[in-house]
């Protein structure tokens, strides 16, 4: 059987996940390869088949837990903390500060311990908020570990994982070690992983 090659545009065309189109014809040829390996009709994967692995590491932060609604909620109990209003007025000023500091800290610039008090410094800073840092960084870790649940299924998914007899499972996060355990605990986490890391 003969396979027909696409005529490539003459310059890359985006879809709407951010991947140009050659890029997504080249992942798609090789899941139909991989699928053609395994003896998968086209189009979809046989039923169900034993899986290969032993170990499974999930993350915590964004893959079970709603981060996003804990941080949301932890950010305004720190303003509540020191009467400051509005916490939606100063949030993106918080979260591009936030952002650039984790950036740092993943391209090894910055140790972890460090964004503890940074992003508050330099939220009072950006903000000209009459408020103590240091009261606002104890207040939003005390926050972050108290606010937020897991994502719908989550608990469901973890559930059909932990049942399996063949498969270990293990919790990974880079998040701050303090906030992680008082979330893991909150949730009733730790049952279900053989190793948190």
């Amino acid at each position: 059987s003969s396979t027909r090659r696409p005529r490539w545009p003459a310059a890359p065309v985006t879809s709407k996940v951010g991947w140009d189109i050659r890029t997504w014809w080249r992942a798609r040829a090789r899941m139909q390869r991989a699928r053609a390996a395994i003896g998968a009709p086209r189009g979809r994967l046989p039923a169900r088949r034993p899986m290969p692995y032993a170990t499974l590491l999930l993350d915590l932060d964004h893959t079970l837990l709603d981060s996003d609604v804990s941080e949301a909620q932890a950010f305004a109990a720190a303003l509540a903390a020191v009467d400051i209003d509005q916490p939606d007025r100063y949030f993106p000023t918080y979260a591009a500060i936030n952002r650039r500091l984790w950036s740092a800290v993943e391209r090894g610039e910055l140790p972890t311990a460090a964004i503890k008090l940074a992003r508050w410094e330099q939220l009072v800073a950006a903000a000209e908020l009459d408020a103590d840092p240091q009261v606002l960084a104890e207040a939003f870790l005390v926050g972050l570990g108290q606010f937020g649940d897991l994502y719908p299924d989550a608990r469901a998914v973890l559930d059909a994982l932990a049942a399996r007899a063949d498969l270990a499972l293990g919790l990974v996060t880079n998040g701050l070690a303090e906030v992680q355990r008082a979330r893991i605990a909150r949730l009733e986490l730790d049952a279900y992983f053989d190793a948190v890391v």
